[in-house]
């Protein structure tokens, strides 16, 4: 994560650098922002996605990891004017990869409405099936050479609302992030997040935490499930550096998150949240592409461990406006 996270800042820093040398003119929003007539939208997504759910126990030592067997992500998407609908599912399966790894089953759907100054998205994601390493695998290989153990009915889920309000008139981040508007100049804006959810973890057969790594996990006997409510709050900032048709954008947003979770008791905790977003596309009005590249990082507190789920994702983007 942390070359990841480096690169993106460098180039956020960059951008902020550059945008600062600009010069201060008092202009129309409508200067910066281009009006389409397409109603419809069809896109897709190919997502080299390196999800992964490290085990970290209370002295902050990480001892294991689980992966999933995910080599690569299709994303379908429809959009009318501010309403869209997206799914995602997993491809690439075989049968050496699932013998080797395990079976992994992933589907993700989203919908809501995008407009400038608000996103109100309602999102489920669910991952089935992951193998352990103790290697800190920033991107698996995913060899032939080894047989790694497996926890194949480990499902973790994810139900909420996310709400991201945008300040800045001049600033689309449809644009930026999505490439469904054109952003005709630079611009940026400060953005909040308000993302209330509900994940689970929940292995049916075999734990959560695997015989020979108990004694590095106080409490966590028997542990095959447990359910989080979580209330997000982030604040960020993204800016789009515009040439053209050209538009480079980089986004960082961070911020507590409210926690309530049962195990043996009632508890509460204050982890955080942290998104890093770095685009680069080509936008005209009937069409763009983009590539994308995004680190979402979020920690669940249990008792005094962390299960640390961390989702960096390359995406390469496409779509066609009618």
């Amino acid at each position: 994560m942390r070359p990841f996270l480096i690169i993106t800042l460098f180039l956020f820093s960059i951008s902020l650098i550059f945008a600062g040398s600009l010069p201060s003119k008092k202009k129309d929003p409508k200067d910066y922002i281009a009006k389409l007539d397409n109603s419809f939208e069809l896109n897709g997504e190919y997502q080299v996605d390196f999800t992964h759910i490290a085990m970290i126990n209370d002295q902050g030592n990480r001892m294991f990891t689980y992966y999933p067997n995910m080599r690569g992500v299709i994303n379908l998407g429809i959009r009318y004017k501010f309403l869209f609908f997206n799914y995602s599912f997993n491809v690439k399966e075989n049968d050496t990869y699932n013998r080797l790894y395990g079976k992994t089953t992933f589907n993700q759907f989203a919908f809501g409405i995008k407009t400038r100054p608000i996103w109100l998205i309602l999102y489920y994601s669910k991952h089935q099936g992951f193998f352990i390493s103790e290697e800190n695998l920033l991107f698996p290989t995913f060899g032939t050479d080894s047989l790694y153990t497996q926890n194949n009915t480990l499902a973790t889920k994810r139900l909420g609302i996310r709400l991201d309000i945008i300040f800045s008139k001049k600033f689309s981040m449809e644009a930026a992030f999505e490439y469904s508007k054109i952003q005709k100049k630079s611009a940026g804006s400060f953005m909040l997040r308000l993302n209330p959810e509900f994940s689970g973890f929940n292995a049916a057969e075999n734990p959560i935490i695997p015989l020979e790594y108990l004694s590095h996990f106080g409490g966590l006997q028997y542990f095959y499930k447990t359910n989080f409510y979580n209330f997000g709050m982030g604040l960020g900032y993204a800016y789009s550096l515009v040439i053209g048709p050209i538009n480079f954008s980089n986004m960082a947003l961070i911020g507590p998150t409210f926690q309530l979770y049962a195990y043996d008791k009632l508890s509460v905790a204050f982890p955080l949240l942290m998104n890093f977003k770095s685009s680069l596309s080509f936008n005209v009005k009937n069409f763009y592409v983009g590539a994308l590249a995004s680190l979402d990082v979020q920690n669940y507190k249990l008792l005094d461990n962390t299960i640390r789920k961390q989702s960096l994702a390359f995406i390469l983007r496409a779509g066609l406006r009618f």
